[in-house]
């Protein structure tokens, strides 16, 4: 009977496999494996809420290391992190050496920011498993996100001593070598980026042919330049279009559209199209033209320090900066301060911080402060309730959608302080003073020693605790 259901899930026969199992419960409620199939189906389906009580079913009758397992990942799906890491260690109860649940516990660690945990069973995993590349990828990704460097790249190599050819591990490496500024390396690592997991797509599956490779970019005779993934990093890489412009005609841009109008700007009247316009792109293979990642330009145009740009390369809108220059005559103060303090990524760990971790700028009499944080800001509303609107919220403006209207804003500014986002790399492409505070266990490319070779206005300073202490000693970079 279980055989036939288990054929039925297989060809995602969902709902009679589902029918098949009900009818076994109402005959039998204490069989635990039609209960523990139904939450795979469930799982399945994402209805992880009814998946997780089907196992919990499961589970009761019997404490299976199949049935913690699937229970443990319907756990993770619904971000119960805490409850699958127990759920984790009943199966390494059972069977200490189980390689999955060690990796995915160190995994759920991760997550939730317990860096000791994660290493210990990172280790663990490397211990049972020594010629596994991905166990060394896992820790050295992890031993890079604490700012780690020299235990990150030490198993970043031994990953790539057992397979030298995966993307993930050399991306990685890539990422620290670029911001040790061992540019001449770091390139060749970093191009192994495109066919990592994170362009496995439909735009990549249509472009991955076409992709440019030669050594001489001069030899490219029609291109598009493909933006990469996230906002900061298109226009951190934007900044080598001009380079590329200065050899090349025939090029397209292929962008996000908040960034449109502003490349269109800066950079002149070529074709800029969607990242998801398909069709179009499509067509553009059929006419033989090539394609290359924005970030690959480095390679031919970032081979040392020396060859970076100093000057803004972004254009605001004189308009739009026009009106805020209108604005800010209506105040007195010394100084008008952008300030953002949080990242809206998942991943916002060490990212982020408390408006108030600011306050000696914000109370600061001689300081206008402008708020520039994008996304959810109630900690802005409930201090501006407290202390009469001390942080000037721009109304109608999306900070986050309206690119090209709040670069016109932070040019009409002092000077920019802001956390590890995107505010960073608006500041830097139009030239504006910036402050940006990283906590030590945060890498970036950005993180450069003494001055920053991206953004020439940029001034980094990592701290390990006491952030308001620390912003305190640095006002006098405003």
């Amino acid at each position: 009977m279980f055989e036939q259901i288990i054929n039925k899930i297989n060809k995602q026969d969902y709902e009679n496999a589902q029918k098949d199992l009900k009818k076994i419960i109402k005959k039998d409620d204490n069989n635990s494996k039609a209960f523990y199939l139904l939450g795979i189906i469930n799982l399945k389906i994402n209805n992880i809420e009814i998946a997780i009580e089907y196992f919990q079913k499961a589970l009761t009758l019997n404490q299976t290391i199949e049935y913690l397992f699937a229970y443990s990942e319907a756990l993770m799906k619904n971000n119960l992190f805490i409850q699958a890491q127990n759920s984790y260690k009943k199966i390494l109860k059972q069977d200490s050496k189980n390689e999955p649940a060690i990796v995915n516990l160190a995994y759920s660690y991760l997550l939730t920011y317990n860096y000791r945990e994660a290493e210990k069973y990172y280790l663990q995993a490397i211990e049972l498993k020594p010629q596994n590349p991905h166990y060394y990828k896992n820790i050295a990704n992890l031993y890079k996100k604490q700012n780690r460097i020299v235990k990150a790249l030490e198993f970043y190599d031994k990953g790539l001593t057992i397979d030298p050819n995966i993307p993930e591990i050399k991306k990685g490496k890539g990422l620290i070598l670029l911001s040790q500024k061992k540019y001449s390396e770091a390139w060749d690592y970093f191009e192994s980026r495109i066919y990592s997991g994170q362009n496995k797509g439909k735009l990549f599956s249509i472009i991955e042919k076409k992709l440019f490779k030669r050594k001489d970019i001069k030899s490219a005779k029609k291109l598009v330049v493909v933006s990469e993934q996230g906002i900061g990093d298109k226009i951190l890489f934007s900044s080598m279009y001009k380079d590329l412009l200065k050899h090349q005609n025939q090029i397209k841009f292929l962008t996000d559209p908040r960034l449109n109008k502003i490349f269109k700007r800066s950079f002149g009247d070529y074709e800029y199209i969607n990242l998801d316009n398909y069709d179009r792109v499509q067509d553009l293979v059929k006419k033989g033209y090539e394609f290359i990642y924005a970030g690959s330009l480095g390679k031919y145009f970032r081979e040392n320090s020396s060859e970076f740009i100093t000057s803004p390369f972004l254009k605001p809108d004189l308009a739009k900066v026009s009106k805020y220059q209108s604005l800010f005559k209506n105040y007195s103060f010394r100084k008008i301060i952008g300030l953002s303090w949080k990242s809206s990524s998942k991943f916002a760990y060490n990212k982020s911080f408390k408006l108030m971790d600011f306050e000696s700028i914000i109370k600061d009499q001689n300081y206008l402060i402008v708020n520039l944080q994008y996304g959810e800001t109630k900690d802005l509303e409930e201090f501006n309730l407290k202390n009469e609107n001390k942080i000037l919220k721009i109304k109608n403006l999306d900070l986050f959608n309206d690119i090209d209207e709040t670069i016109a804003l932070i040019h009409t500014l002092d000077c920019v302080v802001t956390s590890p986002n995107v505010t960073i790399h608006l500041a830097g492409a139009i030239g504006k003073k910036c402050l940006a505070f990283y906590h030590s266990e945060y890498e970036s490319i950005l993180n450069q020693k003494f001055k920053n070779d991206w953004y020439n206005n940029l001034k980094i300073i990592q701290f390990n605790q006491d952030l308001p202490n620390i912003v305190t000693k640095e006002k006098k970079f405003l």
